[in-house]
């Protein structure tokens, strides 16, 4: 823009007109008004050096903070006392009003010269704050897809191509490197305009990360190596996020997700490295704020985790600090940790992280503010702030927990539901679930049988199917109980579709000699395989009696095992390649019948108590029989269903509830025994 431009050229519309003049202020082009305000000037600035003990000396003098104006009022009366003569008789409010520029009566008195010394010294604060969108420089969207873990530094990662490495971090994102430097020198902002961080009312906050994109001994990704899936460190366990605590970092209203073992009994959500911070209840005064850190053995329920955090007790000014030191120091550029665990943010108030189990802590050691309080030749007084912020660590067994419940002493159990210590996790999951109303799957041996005298067979049943391979032998041992001497086992017999294996020994167990079985490795089910029977379990072996009666070359099968889930029940009564009759469960019964009996079966079913006599009775399984009055016998379930009646004038009836054997106890044995040929029960005799 040139005189001549602004004296040939008429503007166009009134717009361009008032900025052409605009313009034209800013560059010395209006000589009244310029002139007017340097006038002006200069004689405030005579008047300051006429009327000032200190006009016309620059000075300069660090003091150690925080400070308030009493610290300034020293300093300027120091100064004032070296200046001997010629601040003789000056009062101190009146030269300290010349040096801030204020001439107007409202600060005449003391506490308006303090409350403007203290709002430099405020002014000086805040000038020194670094705004957070300055760390990345990127802007607040890139800042806020950082925290949840997208943008390119999250999804990037180290690889080597033709001999060279692309995508590294020091290149990538080398500003944060330029910033270190400034989180050691100055108070950082923190980004509680970030929803992430927006609400944090336990005063806490946490970063996980679940991938290495580093090639360095931080992670599974070595130097020199493609760092596709590579691991962090694990610190600790995972229990469970809930989305709706972070719906906009998960883009959904709700949700849950549930971290604990696969089908495979393997890590569920793989390795994750978390971080976090907390302040106390005093947020006034600048002191101590501390980072989260946990080394632990990998091998955990979820796969590798590691949590870190950093708290501060009394100091929110450098909550930014930390912030900066924990997701993009430590964690990115150090060791190259990034991403999120699904259903989480990967940084935000702990209200919004998933729940752990541990963290342990490190802590800014120190924070050192100094004020630099000067004036300049033209008597003007400035305040200007400076940190020193040292990183060091903290420990304690209960780490982030611990220290949280140490500067939050009114509320400590408040953080108990997000950090819920070593092996916690099991009983949060359960918790959680519990509202939906989920319970967790149980798999566990209910009876360990031995087959009757002369078998070589020991059931080993679950409560529900137990998995491939359950029946491997080398996972069990069975021992003498008072010496400990082995019985041996030849091998295992799965089956698909049973509840129970068998093993089968070298030498039949002996009769009378009490056996332990001991699982030596870990047995799962076959629905859910990480829920297990865990290795050392021990059990005592029952004996165990056929549910059969032997009448000749007959028998008497007091329970025929049916396929899983089948709904009815048998009994049998058989002789050589026929089955005389077959009683069901639902109160009916069939004739002659091929299978279904002695002959085409291995073996009958068993039990502890296997046949049992009562007066005028006798049990078999679940079946009995039983002379009912002088007039019927009857054959009944347990369920009350009466499969047959017989009458002494020999006709046969069926289903009739009011003749169950079951309808009165069973009775002292009487008038009920067995021969080589017949049963005898009561009146009624069943023969060969």
């Amino acid at each position: 823009l040139t005189q001549k431009s602004r004296l040939d050229r008429k503007p166009k519309t009134m717009k361009l007109h008032l900025a052409s003049t605009a313009l034209l202020l800013s560059a010395g082009f209006a000589p009244t008004l310029s002139k007017t305000l340097r006038r002006n000037e200069a004689r405030n600035l005579a008047e300051r050096r006429l009327a000032s003990c200190l006009a016309g000396t620059s000075f300069s003098k660090t003091l150690t903070g925080p400070i308030t104006h009493g610290e300034i009022r020293e300093a300027v009366s120091e100064l004032m006392t070296q200046a001997g003569e010629a601040c003789a008789g000056t009062d101190l409010d009146s030269e300290l009003l010349l040096l801030l520029g204020e001439t107007s009566a409202t600060l005449s008195t003391a506490e308006a010269v303090n409350a403007a010394l203290q709002a430099e010294i405020d002014a000086a604060r805040e000038k020194a704050v670094l705004p957070f969108w300055k760390v990345t420089r990127m802007g607040d969207q890139f800042d806020r897809e950082f925290m949840n873990g997208g943008s390119d530094w999250n999804d990037q990662y180290e690889l080597v191509s033709d001999g060279q490495t692309f995508h590294v971090l020091a290149d990538d994102a080398d500003i944060i490197a330029d910033n270190v430097q400034l989180a050691a020198s100055q108070p950082i902002q923190f980004p509680d305009y970030l929803t992430n961080f927006a609400d944090c009312t336990l005063g806490t906050v946490m970063c996980c990360h679940v991938a290495d994109r580093q090639g360095d001994a931080a992670g599974s990704c070595a130097a020199g190596e493609e760092c596709v899936d590579a691991n962090p460190i694990s610190n600790t366990d995972i229990c469970h996020s809930d989305m709706e605590n972070a719906p906009v970092s998960n883009r959904v209203q709700r949700g849950l997700a549930v971290y604990d073992l696969d089908r495979d009994a393997n890590n569920a959500e793989g390795s994750v490295n978390c971080h976090g911070f907390a302040w106390g209840d005093n947020v006034d005064y600048a002191g101590n704020l501390a980072v989260y850190d946990l080394d632990r053995d990998a091998n955990n329920a979820e796969g590798s985790v590691n949590c870190h955090g950093f708290a501060w007790g009394e100091n929110v000014d450098y909550a930014g600090n930390l912030l900066f030191d924990v997701a993009f120091k430590k964690s990115l550029m150090d060791k190259g940790y990034v991403k999120n665990v699904p259903g989480a943010p990967m940084c935000g108030c702990i209200e919004q992280m998933p729940v752990v189990e541990y963290a342990d802590c490190t802590d800014i050691t120190s924070v050192t503010e100094t004020y630099t309080v000067s004036a300049d030749a033209e008597g003007l007084l400035s305040v200007d702030m400076s940190s020193d912020v040292t990183y060091g660590s903290c420990g304690g067994v209960g780490g982030l927990a611990d220290h949280y419940k140490t500067i939050n002493t009114d509320n400590t159990g408040a953080i108990d539901s997000h950090i819920v210590g070593q092996g916690g996790c099991s009983g949060a999951v359960e918790e959680k679930l519990s509202i939906y109303g989920y319970t967790r799957s149980e798999f566990e041996i209910v009876s360990v049988q031995s087959l009757p005298e002369g078998e070589r067979t020991v059931r080993v049943t679950f409560n529900t199917k137990p998995s491939a391979g359950a029946a491997d032998i080398s996972k069990y041992n069975i021992y003498v109980s008072d010496t400990s001497e082995a019985l041996g086992l030849s091998h295992g017999i799965d089956y698909i579709d049973r509840d129970y294996i068998d093993l089968i020994t070298v030498d039949p167990p002996v009769v009378g000699v009490s056996y332990q079985l001991e699982t030596i490795q870990d047995i799962s089910s076959r629905v859910a395989p990480m829920v297990k029977v865990d290795t050392g379990f021990t059990m005592a072996v029952t004996e165990t009696k056929w549910d059969a009666i032997t009448i000749g070359n007959s028998y008497i099968w007091g329970q025929i095992e049916t396929p899983p889930n089948y709904s009815k029940e048998y009994m049998s009564i058989s002789s050589p390649e026929i089955t005389n009759i077959i009683f069901e469960n639902n109160g009916r019964a069939h004739g002659s019948q091929t299978g279904w009996g002695a002959w085409y079966e291995e073996k009958p079913t068993f039990s502890e108590e296997g046949v049992i006599w009562g007066n005028k009775a006798v049990q078999i399984g679940r079946w009995r029989i039983k002379q009912i009055d002088d007039q019927h016998i009857s054959v009944s379930h347990e369920n009350d269903n009466v499969s047959r009646i017989y009458r002494d004038d020999g006709t046969i009836h069926g289903n009739v509830a009011a003749f169950s054997g079951f309808l009165t106890p069973l009775g002292e044995p009487s008038c009920a025994y067995l021969t080589e040929n017949y049963l005898q029960i009561g009146d009624w005799r069943f023969a060969e």
